[in-house]
């Protein structure tokens, strides 16, 4: 038992991933947290869209236990940090499960590949708090097993109960697993173990009742299903580098498996668990796709099959292998932390970015959330799913994209009222959704990877107008719920206000209201909110945090544009140094823009463009010389912001001689683009700054 302290050692250590990142990389967690902070809203009586649109499921159905804990623990603090706790908790009664289930033996220490399976990657709370439920029910019953008290039973049932409102699978694989044990080991003695499943039967049956079971029947054939489970594809998650490690895991099952048979040639009672194996081997090979609104049937049952021989393998080790086996498993243990952790810090840089780009959404509003891909870079679980409802919780926006509310087994469900909402089209055949019907309710929408030039591009862009861009992130406005908005004037202020010095550099923005009344304002980029009501002689100042959109549009949608002014003041340490203009909609140029009489050398020239109306992604970046000689031109790609930088133009065009005064030309060779754009000239030595304004 002295290895007891190191196991525990190594789960502590098995949360460090979790308190690492900002946010948890999973598919569908943000989904649960999102819909916990509604049940915590609603029953705190808080007004506003989501009540207008959510209510609570008080029915009995599974996934309560995952949802009420995340909700009690909102009461104590942010939503993200309640669901890193509920995670904590979910990889710590994994562990002490499976010590209670492998009889505190060595083989324990096989449980630190799965802590972090694939279905708690993927976001499945309540499925992952019933899997350590599972192997915690049958290990107290084995262990009470010729006691069938009144306590052995009450406290099954209990357990039981608890694992219903987690997921109903592992509550009938439980229940499965105890009758077995007992034909097996007890040979129909002690029938009173029974009871413990009255009190849950009618549960199951009131559940199975509503669902109106219907089995999608497998289409895999038997040698992918045997290729999965040989490969353990429950460790997959991140790269295809964890098949090594299914395949090593596997190989060492098996070879525990055949040292077992050679050891232990007696029958013994721990032989029923091998039994059960079996039993759940056959149900994998057979078992529907999907049963019961539930997915991923066999997946989930090859979870189970790894690890319930462990009570079953030999504890007639010698010494030196046991030390051997706890030393090498302990070493896979720490390799695969540090790979977990690695990549939790990786990927994490990836949903910082997204979630920063639905900074404009104006608080308590709708949101239409349409992801053209949910997966990221070094992941194989889409975590950009529902990673919007992380600023949904933020901002109390209503997620048109909440699955939960139109499943019928969760605890929160869209109101009776509520015109239906295409969840399956919204997921699924996202190209092909029809806009029309939500712009009367929703407020916003935000896309993923839109594709440029694509059906629904022009239908998105037919009822909502386009108020932010940032490489693959768009917000859109609807044009029918907030009218102005159609035709609102649109300012451009090229370089945003700063929050802080940049090594001495500060950009000083203000927005002024001097009319008779109040100036609403919509903003591409802000620090806090991004919709303003700016009263009569009021001054507020304007910045961006974000890097990649260094500028900001405005949008004017009440007051009067002649008596809204703007400015912006470049300055370095306490010198102002220049003054940024003020671009109207009417200041951009048809087809092209030219930029006269720049000194090609001398100074760092920083190129800014921007973009307006349909055509191609494609433009020129001509250099012409005083006397109409072309010097250089470079073809360039407009992005999706619409918006082009060339930090060092002089770079960009190495055979032009810095003597040159050069006149810069920026053609799209399109009738459909208007385009506006300045050159910055920077001595960073000196803290010099020119700007040349198109002609």
């Amino acid at each position: 038992m002295k290895f007891g302290k190191l196991y525990f050692a190594l789960a502590i250590l098995y949360l460090v991933p979790i308190w690492s990142v900002a946010h948890l990389p999973t598919s569908d967690g943000p989904s649960h947290v999102y819909n916990s902070w509604i049940l915590r809203e609603l029953i705190a009586g808080n007004s506003g869209p989501i009540s207008r649109y959510f209510e609570i499921d008080w029915r009995p159905h599974p996934n309560w236990i995952g949802h009420a804990v995340l909700a009690l623990l909102m009461t104590i603090g942010p939503p993200v940090i309640a669901e890193k706790i509920l995670f904590s908790a979910i990889v710590l009664l994994f562990f002490a499960s499976m010590w209670w289930y492998s009889g505190k033996s060595v083989y324990a220490f096989l449980a630190f590949p799965f802590a972090y399976h694939q279905f708690l990657q993927t976001g499945f709370y309540n499925f992952s708090v019933s899997i350590s439920l599972y192997f915690l029910i049958v290990a107290m019953w084995w262990k009470r097993r010729e006691s069938p008290n009144a306590k052995t039973i009450a406290l099954i049932a209990v357990l039981l109960i608890i694992c219903y409102f987690s997921h109903p699978m592992s509550t009938l694989l439980a229940m499965g697993s105890i009758g077995l044990l007992w034909l097996v080991t007890l040979r129909g003695r002690n029938a009173r173990h029974l009871l413990a499943f009255v009190p849950v039967i009618p549960l199951l049956a009131w559940f199975a009742w509503q669902r109106r079971p219907e089995a999608v029947l497998n289409a895999a054939a038997f040698g992918k299903r045997f290729a999965a489970l040989v490969r353990i594809d429950p460790l997959f998650t991140f790269d295809f580098r964890q098949f090594q490690l299914g395949y090593a895991i596997f190989g060492l099952l098996v070879a525990l498996l055949l040292f077992t048979l050679i050891r232990e040639r007696r029958r013994r009672d721990v032989d029923a668990f091998l039994v059960i194996t079996l039993v759940l081997v056959v149900i994998y090979f057979f078992a529907p796709d999907d049963f019961a609104g539930g997915m991923a049937v066999s997946q989930r049952t090859s979870l189970f099959i790894y690890l319930l021989p462990l009570p079953w393998f030999t504890l007639a080790l010698s010494k030196p292998v046991r030390v051997g086996l706890i030393a090498l498993l302990s070493v896979v243990a720490v390799g695969n932390l540090v790979y977990l952790t690695s990549h939790y810090r990786a990927v994490d840089r990836y949903l910082t970015q997204f979630l920063r780009s639905l900074q404009p959404i104006t608080p308590e509003t709708t949101l239409l959330p349409l992801l053209f891909t949910r997966e990221m870079p070094d992941m194989f679980i889409g975590a950009y799913s529902h990673l919007v409802d992380y600023a949904a919780i933020e901002k109390h926006l209503v997620d048109f994209d909440n699955y939960e509310a139109a499943t019928g087994y969760f605890p929160i469900r869209f109101k009776s009222g509520i015109p239906p909402i295409p969840i399956y089209s919204i997921e699924a055949r996202t190209a092909a959704l029809t806009i029309a019907p939500f712009a009367p309710r929703a407020q916003y929408i935000f896309t993923w990877q839109l594709p440029q030039y694509s059906p629904i591009e022009r239908d998105i862009e037919t009822h909502y107008r386009r108020v932010y861009a940032v490489s693959g992130a768009r917000v859109y406005r609807s044009l029918s719920m907030a009218p102005p908005m159609a035709a609102s004037p649109m300012i451009l202020l090229p370089i945003a206000g700063t929050t802080t010095d940049k090594q001495g550099w500060r950009v000083d923005q203000f927005a002024r209201n001097s009319g008779p009344r109040a100036a609403h304002l919509v903003l591409s980029a802000c620090v806090s909110s991004c919709e303003v009501d700016l009263p009569p002689g009021d001054q507020i100042s304007l910045a961006s945090t974000e890097d990649q959109l260094p500028f900001i549009y405005v949008y004017l949608t009440s007051g009067d544009i002649k008596q809204v002014s703007f400015s912006t003041t470049v300055s370095f340490g306490r010198e102002p140094l220049t003054t940024i203009p003020t671009v109207r909609e009417g200041d951009f140029r048809r087809r092209k823009v030219r930029i006269a009489n720049v000194p090609f050398g001398g100074m760092r020239l920083n190129l800014r463009t921007w973009f307006l109306g349909e055509g191609t992604n494609l433009f020129f970046i001509r250099i012409v010389s005083r006397d109409g000689r072309i010097l250089g031109k470079k073809l360039a790609g407009i992005d999706p912001s619409a918006f082009f930088t060339e930090g060092n133009l002089s770079r960009l065009f190495p055979e032009i001689s810095p003597r040159e005064f050069v006149d810069v030309e920026i053609d799209t060779q399109s009738d459909d683009l208007r385009v506006w754009a300045f050159i910055s000239a920077t001595d960073y030595d000196l803290h010099r700054i020119k700007l040349y304004l198109p002609e």
